[in-house]
């Protein structure tokens, strides 16, 4: 039944529908959500933008947890199958719709805002169908991707904008409290999946934890009445500390699953705390 959808699908090939969904899966790569989290963050909406990366890196945590777990494999193309790129993970749930719908759906639950659900829901489409197009997910890859991403953008969007409002001068506690929760919880279940790479979006989530509170309790660094130009000095400048960053801890730490922890936990922390809080000094207020 499923290699019959794929196969229905791909029966709609051509030249035009190739480039089509090979841009449209890119809606559900990394780097749109990180991209997005970290413009959001240091000059648009602090709290958006940690909201946005709460939401993202449990998503990205326990979208590789289960998909080690569970172990589905990826279409096979003796099924009659075309297969545009070879992927050696596996394939329940799709990491691309998970991806694209957390990040597109939270973004709209946190604006409220009728014309983002629209948005988002052709973007989000367009990414399902792309990941049966280009042969690599079943049509349950794709819902289940979804549904896991629906749930973890609106539970997301509810706890730290709603919940957590009602705490007052303890919602930095109380938030702490939660982040902690929930990176034990994404601990818990990489560790019985055996990935390392989840235990990598873990360290992740760590360092955005501890960022999270650091920046609220020591930092608290504006982002209303800061200048364009000031904006797009923040984004250059940090983009490049945190590359600098990855490729002298890459060079100097012996390559392992632990070590990849350690840089990706460096980075974080560095995304969400030590760099804004040198804003003041380097005049980027």
């Amino acid at each position: 039944m499923q290699y019959d959808v794929l196969r229905f699908i791909q029966g709609f090939s051509g030249g035009f529908q190739d480039f089509f969904f090979l841009s449209a899966t890119r809606v559900g790569e990394a780097y749109l959500p990180v991209a997005a989290i970290i413009i959001l963050y240091w000059c648009i909406d602090k709290e958006f933008g940690k909201t946005l990366a709460y939401a993202v890196l449990f998503s990205m945590c326990l979208n590789l947890s289960v998909k080690s777990i569970i172990k589905a494999p990826r279409p096979d193309v003796s099924q009659g199958i075309r297969q545009y790129k070879q992927y050696s993970d596996f394939s329940f749930p799709s990491g691309h719709t998970q991806s694209a719908s957390v990040t597109l759906i939270a973004v709209s639950a946190y604006t409220g805002k009728k014309y983002m659900y629209a948005v988002s829901a052709v973007l989000i489409c367009a990414v399902a169908l792309s990941r049966m197009y280009l042969g690599v997910h079943f049509p349950a890859d794709v819902i289940f991707g979804f549904v896991f991403g629906a749930a973890i953008a609106l539970f997301s969007v509810f706890i730290r904008r709603t919940f957590l409002s009602g705490f007052g001068a303890n919602r930095a506690n109380v938030c702490f409290m939660i982040n902690v929760a929930t990176l034990f919880f994404v601990v818990a279940a990489a560790l019985i999946s055996g990935d390392a790479d989840a235990l990598s979006y873990c360290a992740l989530f760590a360092g955005f934890a501890l960022g999270d509170f650091s920046e609220t309790k020591l930092v608290r660094f504006e982002t209303a009445g800061v200048s364009v130009f000031k904006k797009i000095v923040r984004v250059l400048a940090g983009a490049v500390l945190i590359l600098a960053e990855y490729a002298l801890l890459t060079c100097i730490l012996r390559e392992s699953a632990l070590s990849t922890a350690v840089v990706c936990f460096a980075a974080s922390c560095t995304a969400f705390w030590l760099y804004p809080s040198a804003f003041a000094q380097l005049h980027l207020n």
